[in-house]
């Protein structure tokens, strides 16, 4: 199936009011149609040629000769037809199996983001057990809910510094507040916060 290619030539003051003409060659430099002036005409601009409904031309691209005939001025390189749809269609399905790809099956639905979703809002703990985790801590290390929101804070977000690299026994956490850092005692077994 041959595609429309922009036909036209500037050969300059040299060339005007001549019959020019084209001829369409395969990139391989044979004859693909022959040279012809129907619907070629001269511009406004002296010398320069032009057929306004394009030229056919090889859907793998070739070469535009303009002159008069048996006489070239001048080539033009033409460029390869863009894909069609049904060729897109055909690499697709024969790289990465059959399938509708102008309508994107085979890609992510609306129905697999959907279920992305709900499982990744599932394995998020609910508001009450952050709040019941928050309680706990407090309650067990008898501090206020803001102190015990503060220590999460510090040792979730806030800086920390080692007091060793290799083989550190404590490690202290910032306070956003500028108050009491946060301390972790390390031990081979467990953390004590103090």
């Amino acid at each position: 199936m041959p595609q429309t290619t922009a036909a036209a030539a500037d050969l300059g003051p040299l060339h005007t009011a001549k019959a020019i003409g084209f001829r369409v060659l395969n990139l391989d430099e044979t004859l693909y149609s022959a040279f012809s002036t129907t619907g070629v005409a001269e511009t406004a601009i002296a010398g320069f040629y032009r057929k306004d409904d394009g030229a056919a031309a090889p859907d793998a691209g070739g070469y535009i000769v303009w002159g008069v005939s048996g006489t070239d001025y001048a080539e033009d390189t033409i460029s390869p037809a863009p894909p069609t749809a049904a060729q897109i269609d055909t690499q697709l399905s024969g790289t990465h199996g059959a399938g509708a790809w102008a309508t994107a099956t085979g890609f992510a639905t609306p129905a697999n983001v959907t279920d992305a979703q709900t499982a990744i809002t599932a394995a998020q703990p609910s508001a009450a057990a952050v709040v019941a985790a928050i309680m706990a801590y407090a309650v067990a290390t008898g501090l206020t809910f803001e102190a015990a929101m503060l220590n999460i804070w510090s040792v979730t977000v806030g800086d920390s510094t080692a007091n060793d690299a290799q083989n550190p026994t404590s490690i202290v956490y910032d306070n956003p507040t500028g108050a009491a850092n946060v301390t972790h005692t390390l031990t081979d077994t467990t953390r004590v916060a103090s």
